[in-house]
């Protein structure tokens, strides 16, 4: 195992078991100041990783925002975390991952059911709530993760939440593209090492990453939606997927 990637880990999950105790408080509180904590650990995360994130475009500020984007790696979570104050939406299963699921809840992550139904419009509540609440959140849209090199299109029954409601509900589309290892451009290639995808294993994978050094990520917001223009949820979904389509092309485009 490479040296770096085990001091890298012992230090990442060292951190983790300092800040769970006083997350969890902080999440006993209430209040926004249960995102600070985890902004601060991803904030470390990346430098630690060597993640080298350029932002392009500017993240919604006026109020509580559900934004949309791609999946690629489970290093979107600290780029994200490093950049947005929010929460994620995850599939129920994230949260029994050991030590990953346990960072999942103490970052008030909102696990949902896709296989259920039934358990639809619970959860639908539990998002709106949650954004009511003042907070912000993150979904992937596509409902799983790809190797980076395309966008797949996007779950409707995602955006059940914008469902009859008015434009008090901001949702913003993010692209994140992957664009090199050491300073060298990602090709069709070598784009699959940094994606996290199928039924790949995650600690190795994990262990692998950290591995490798300097990681040059673009993270694009694109223009804000205005719920209240699209008439169902499937038109809301293919514009939000158009525009983080595209922001991936624009991103191959100016590497």
């Amino acid at each position: 195992m490479n040296l770096r990637a085990i001091i890298v880990t012992a230090v990442i999950f060292g951190m983790a078991a300092v800040f769970a105790p006083l997350q969890y408080l902080l999440i006993r509180v209430g209040g926004r100041t249960a995102q600070l904590l985890p902004w601060a650990y991803h904030t470390v995360m990346v430098r630690l990783i060597g993640l080298k994130i350029t932002v392009v475009g500017t993240p919604e500020a006026a109020g509580p925002t559900l934004f949309v984007s791609n999946h690629v790696s489970w290093l979107d979570i600290p780029i994200l975390g490093a950049v947005l104050p929010a929460s994620f939406i995850a599939k129920r299963e994230v949260g029994n991952m050991g030590a990953f699921g346990t960072l999942a809840r103490l970052q008030r992550t909102v696990f949902i059911d896709r296989e259920r139904r039934a358990q639809t419009r619970a959860q639908t509540d539990e998002i709106a709530a949650r954004l009511s609440e003042g907070g912000n959140l993150i979904l992937f849209a596509e409902g799983t993760s790809t190797d980076g090199s395309l966008v797949l299109p996007f779950k409707s029954a995602l955006f059940a939440v914008a469902e009859g409601r008015d434009a008090a509900l901001r949702i913003q589309p993010m692209t994140i593209a992957y664009k090199s290892i050491h300073g060298l451009p990602l090709t069709r290639g070598t784009r699959p090492i940094i994606g996290w995808f199928g039924d790949m294993d995650l600690v190795p994978h994990f262990l692998a990453i950290l591995a490798l050094g300097q990681i040059g990520v673009e993270l694009r917001f694109h223009a804000p939606v205005d719920v209240a223009a699209f008439e169902s949820r499937k038109g809301l979904a293919s514009h939000c997927y158009e525009a983080v389509r595209g922001g991936l092309l624009a991103a191959r485009r100016a590497a």
